[in-house]
């Protein structure tokens, strides 16, 4: 499918994954399909730890793939093998630690952003039983928006897909500050942001 093709298939992707497979030292075989290719490098892992970087790499570059296919498409931007993995090596990285749920209890983390404020945006979000282990993970380009309605839209979206997967109990965990604020005060001027607050509201 499309999926496949952006980050499986295609020339340019398959040169990312080489490239951080080397860093590693992972023989990368035909994986087939994108839950093969995250699978793999997940047991690829000499000691099973969902916080060991390696583990984070195939999120990463199927993030920062999306983020250049959508700069390539709307802004006209080169879609490179450097352009990828340039985005994740910019910045000294900083270590957070995800605290486990209570047992029995699933945990959504979620994220969302925009190239400017408005921008291009996009939301994604994954959520973790007790154990740490992935039960669903998701991501959504959403056109042009603002930061605020893209972190949202990803917890909206991913309490939504809670319930439908039947992954309850649910604790939601968002880092952004100001949408810790409007989704405690409910309140807010702007009808899309009061709408998505109310949605996220009805699904508690």
């Amino acid at each position: 499918g499309d999926s496949s093709h952006l980050f499986i298939e295609s020339a340019v992707v398959q040169d990312v994954w080489q490239h951080f497979a080397a860093i590693f030292g992972i023989c990368l075989c035909d994986t087939g399909s994108l839950t093969h290719m995250v699978h793999f490098w997940r047991c690829s892992t000499p000691f099973h730890s969902d916080l060991h970087i390696r583990t984070l790499i195939p999120f990463l570059i199927l993030w920062f793939t999306w983020t250049q296919r959508n700069a390539a498409k709307y802004r006209g931007l080169p879609f490179t093998t450097d352009g990828i993995i340039l985005e994740q090596v910019p910045r000294a990285p900083s270590i957070v630690r995800w605290r486990a749920p209570s047992p029995s209890w699933f945990k959504l983390n979620t994220d969302g952003s925009s190239l400017g404020n408005p921008g291009l945006a996009g939301a994604a979000g994954m959520i973790r039983d007790s154990a740490g282990h992935v039960h669903l993970a998701y991501q959504f380009a959403l056109g042009t928006g603002t930061s605020v309605l893209a972190e949202l839209t990803a917890v909206w979206r991913g309490m939504e897909l809670a319930l439908t997967h039947g992954l309850a109990p649910l604790v939601v965990e968002v880092d952004a500050t100001s949408v810790i604020s409007l989704l405690k005060s409910r309140a807010s001027g702007k009808w899309e942001v009061q709408h998505l607050i109310m949605r996220i509201v009805c699904l508690q």
